[in-house]
């Protein structure tokens, strides 16, 4: 306990579904060592501001017993601690040592309940700007089609999304932080295969107008609304308290949501925990392998692949 640091500093440039992953790393190991934990928040605005979800979990965590956990081995713990002690790699320390790793899965009922009291803090607070849909699916692009996993990540088929969403639901969300009605430069190349976000912001907006169009095929009672450009914490409390089901596809940003949801689907791919998970959490589950397509089947059977 007396090697793990007490703050760990807010800010390190990255993305929220990666900076979050520090935050509960950091809780993880305390949790399994009885060590202390103090947030330090040292952001200029609008880090600061309470749209994001590190503003809305406990920042001051009292040093305990360790917990009854099955505890990391002592090469991880190592390799954890000394990542954390050095400032200069915090950027280090992001979502991928939770997607690539296990061991820290006794901690998720506890990270579940925490995030779950967190948007539902949030959710009272934004209500009634804030209506809640029965479904909801994550969509970001900038995920599914890139190379640097190829088959760990990309896309739920629209048969697998018709057998996971209820077919009596009254409202399907679509979550995504890309505007489909945003002006594109359609003259742009989309680079498949490398970050697409940049570049592939007219392949986004059909994909996202595409599938909220199939969805309402699908689902022709429910009403088919895209949710984006919101704050950070309206997208995850629409992914946590959507009371049918979450549908999260390979996104650091869904997944942890998507974990404290009343019925959340994620594939195992990029989630090493996923198993585990889906013994620990009674609302999360992992979908079967064929209704999940991968980039390489993406790049090796094309589009058709998906429908």
């Amino acid at each position: 306990a007396s090697r793990l640091p007490q703050r760990l500093p807010r800010c390190a440039g990255d993305s929220s579904g990666n900076t979050i992953g520090k935050y509960w790393a950091l809780r993880a190991l305390a949790a399994f060592s009885g060590a202390r934990v103090l947030i330090l928040r040292a952001c200029p605005a609008p880090f600061n501001e309470m749209d994001f979800p590190e503003n809305w979990l406990p920042e001051v965590v009292p040093p305990g017993a360790p917990e009854r956990m099955q505890s990391p081995s002592r090469q991880h713990f190592r390799a954890l601690c000394t990542k954390m002690q050095h400032p200069s790699r915090a950027r280090m320390l992001d979502g991928g040592l939770w997607m690539q790793r296990d061991w820290w899965y006794p901690f998720l009922p506890q990270l579940a309940h925490e995030l779950r009291a967190a948007v539902s803090a949030y959710a009272a607070q934004a209500a009634p700007r804030l209506q809640l849909d029965d479904a909801v699916v994550y969509v970001r692009l900038g995920d599914a089609l890139t190379d640097r996993s190829a088959d760990k990540f990309g896309i739920f088929t629209f048969a697998a999304l018709e057998q996971l969403i209820p077919p009596d639901v009254r409202s399907i969300g679509v979550i995504t932080q890309h505007n489909p009605h945003a002006a594109c430069d359609a003259t742009r190349p989309c680079v498949v295969g490398s970050h697409c976000r940049s570049r592939c912001d007219c392949a986004s907006s059909w994909a996202v107008l595409l599938l909220r169009a199939s969805l309402a095929i699908m689902r022709p009672a429910a009403a088919v609304t895209v949710r984006h450009s919101e704050p950070v914490m309206a997208s995850w409390a629409r992914l946590a308290l959507a009371p049918a089901v979450t549908i999260c596809p390979p996104s650091t940003f869904c997944l942890w949501p998507t974990l404290a949801a009343a019925r959340g689907f994620t594939p195992a791919g990029f989630f090493a925990a996923a198993h585990h998970a889906a013994r620990v959490l009674p609302n999360f589950s992992v979908p079967a392998t064929d209704g999940f397509v991968s980039f390489r089947q993406l790049m090796s059977h094309g589009p058709s692949v998906v429908g």
